[in-house]
């Protein structure tokens, strides 16, 4: 149910989690956000310095995405470079706006191992709930999935690091 090297919450996990975050929304009349996470241009970190150290910022990344969120919001790893948040109680767009440039915040802190200095940056697709549709888990997190390559795909000239999902409402760019 963990992730061998972050101790984050792995993919069967979230699948359980994600199961009870959407009655908990539709109990509460609240939204709930599910994001997919993909540090950018995270390979040559491993080709140039090695797995350790890749895996020693990956420990750090995690730890900081837990520290960025709230008590109540929940990260899990999927593996490699991907992690997906799961933000609860949404009441308004801009919670999640708050919310994301507090991840994003934590993640541009420069990081340092073994004297080394690495800058990060990431893209996150994000899927809301309820949405259009009456959305399981796993569809939350494909259209997530979706998003995130779309942001990543314009993460040199775009204005923000987090896209919503197509079909979302509001305006994530």
């Amino acid at each position: 149910m963990h992730d061998s090297l972050t101790d984050l919450p792995n993919r069967r996990a979230l699948e359980h989690h994600m199961d009870e975050a959407i009655k908990r929304a539709n109990r509460s009349g609240q939204r709930l956000a599910v994001g997919m996470l993909d540090l950018d241009d995270f390979k040559p970190v491993n080709d140039r310095y090695g797995h350790a150290v890749g895996d020693r910022v990956l420990v750090i990344v995690a730890a900081r995405l837990r520290e960025a969120l709230r008590e109540s919001d929940y990260v899990a790893r999927l593996g490699g470079d991907e992690f997906v948040l799961v933000l609860e109680g949404l009441e308004h767009e801009r919670d999640l706006d708050v919310l994301l440039k507090h991840v994003c915040n934590a993640l541009r802190a420069p990081l340092g191992v073994d004297g080394l200095q690495f800058e990060l940056s990431a893209s996150i697709g994000v899927a809301q709930y309820p949405g259009e549709n009456h959305d399981t888990g796993d569809l939350l997190l494909r259209r997530a999935d979706q998003a995130m390559y779309a942001a990543k795909s314009h993460k040199r000239d775009r204005e923000q690091w987090w896209l919503l999902s197509a079909g979302d409402p509001g305006q994530g760019n």
